[in-house]
């Protein structure tokens, strides 16, 4: 009998619902599951090809080439001190996480709301679990003071993870609020293992880095999946500073006895990744445009509807509030974001992913809205102007999303 405690990924469980839907020849508008839209830049795709025949097994710690120009990539980008020794490649970042939490003597702390794989990873590693709040008013960060009072709780070694940008909310802190929370760390001795999944993809290009804020102390997880549209190849890497090489060696004897080493084909195609080629470049660049300028169409949609809603800065993600269909949700009896985004599925074919799966109160009547819904191959081939037209661009090249926010929209209407 499986615990109830834990059940599957909501994530991966909306994206099989979906695919059920569509098996049955129903339409359905894919704002639930944070899948690029994008195509995998050509020369990683080639590169992946050339290195096909490679067979051999590599180091547990990773292919020392790889580790090198991630290593490379990260000091250039943050102007922080890494080297190839500080660099673990493992099978997704997601499985870099799970072995620090493991692995970690001590409690985690973790905001809320946060990816949902977080808490379920330190509940099966039977760890205790800190929830620092955080509301709208400020962006979703959290505050230095909810920190510190979180510190406060327990006398054990802390690490508390942040996700920026971030996870299901699309914000990215301030210097100023960065700084605020690396005092703290500093004061209570808090490791921060910064989840860095979606850096790449920051549409404020702001690069807040905790690893440049506090090197010694922050561990730095990101991969492949995001910004280079590479999901299914699994492969990710974690970083750590040299006072927390003792934590990396016992992560790797971990992964010795897991999953050995990653894929040798994907290891040798992903040097290119981090080669920073001009091809890898251009494809970046043309990324953000398009995401930012969908972000901006959609913040505007879903204000217009009464969405208690923040601005994306990075990643793809909205977090509204439909607290304005409060009554009305009510009278129909859905009284949680659960029920919500079930109601909302099965009548209009949108699917938002609730709040709770974030660590969000039920009666919240929170989703995170993923605005990912549109052909990333046909927007990367657009001319430069048509990629600077804003509105004009999501108007004229993103039917899904234009007709997934008209669902929502008359659907909260007509409640």
């Amino acid at each position: 009998m499986v615990d109830s405690t834990f059940r599957k990924s909501p994530t991966l469980a909306m994206n099989e619902a979906m695919a059920r839907l569509r098996s049955q020849g129903k339409t359905v508008f894919s704002y639930g599951f944070g899948q690029s839209p994008f195509p995998i830049p050509e020369p990683v795709v080639q590169a992946l090809k050339q290195h096909a025949h490679k067979k051999n097994y590599l180091p547990v710690q990773g292919l020392a080439p790889l580790r090198q120009h991630i290593a490379a990539f990260q000091n250039n980008r943050l102007q922080v001190n890494f080297t190839e020794a500080d660099v673990i490649i493992g099978p997704g970042s997601k499985e870099i996480i799970w072995s620090i939490i493991y692995q970690f003597s001590g409690d985690i702390l973790i905001p809320s709301p946060s990816w949902v794989t977080y808490a379920p990873q330190v509940k099966m590693a039977k760890k205790n679990v800190i929830t620092i709040p955080c509301d709208a008013t400020t962006n979703w960060i959290i505050t230095a003071d909810a920190f510190e009072r979180a510190c406060k709780k327990t006398s054990n070694k802390k690490l508390i993870i942040l996700n920026y940008p971030n996870n299901p909310t699309g914000s990215i802190p301030s210097i100023k609020q960065a700084e605020a929370l690396v005092s703290i760390a500093k004061k209570y001795d808090v490791i921060i293992l910064h989840d860095n999944i979606y850096g790449r993809l920051d549409h404020s290009k702001s690069d807040i880095s905790f690893s440049s804020l506090f090197p010694e102390n922050t561990i730095l997880t990101s991969g492949l999946s995001k910004w280079c549209g590479a999901g299914g190849w699994r492969l990710g890497f974690g970083v750590f500073p040299k006072p927390l090489h003792p934590l990396r060696d016992r992560v790797l004897v971990m992964a010795s006895e897991t999953f050995s080493c990653v894929s040798s084909p994907i290891q040798y195609a992903a040097i290119t990744a981090y080669e920073n080629k001009h091809e890898v470049s251009s494809y970046l660049l043309k990324s953000n445009k398009i995401l930012q300028s969908i972000a901006n169409y959609t913040y505007k949609k879903l204000n217009s509807m009464g969405c208690c809603v923040q601005p994306s800065e990075g990643g793809f993600y909205f977090f509204p509030i439909f607290s304005d269909y409060k009554d009305a949700l009510f009278r129909k009896g859905i009284l949680t974001s659960t029920a919500l985004c079930k109601n909302l599925l099965s009548d209009t074919g949108v699917a938002l992913l609730p709040g709770t799966a974030f660590g969000r109160p039920a009666y919240e009547l929170s989703a995170r809205l993923a605005y990912v819904a549109f052909d990333g191959n046909k927007l990367l081939e657009l001319k430069e102007e048509e990629l600077n037209a804003g509105d004009e661009l999501v108007e004229k090249h993103c039917p899904q999303i234009i007709k997934g926010l008209l669902h929502l929209h008359t659907w909260l209407e007509n409640i």
